[in-house]
């Protein structure tokens, strides 16, 4: 790896409806990203307090 890093943020916000589809199509895609040699961290969160809202952190 080289000396330089990127760090990506990502908001999105769902359709109530259209969760459950979401996270079981995009659920292979995230672990995919995981599994990149380049990737020192990946994970996606789901706000508790506003459900339709997620959150994803890549390193």
């Amino acid at each position: 790896m080289s000396g330089k890093q990127l760090t990506l943020f990502v908001t999105l916000k769902i359709k109530p409806s259209l969760i459950e589809e979401f996270k079981a199509a995009h659920r292979p895609v995230w672990a995919a990203c995981a599994k990149e040699p380049e990737c020192l961290f990946f994970d996606v969160f789901q706000d508790p307090a506003e459900p339709d809202k997620f959150r994803f952190v890549e390193v």
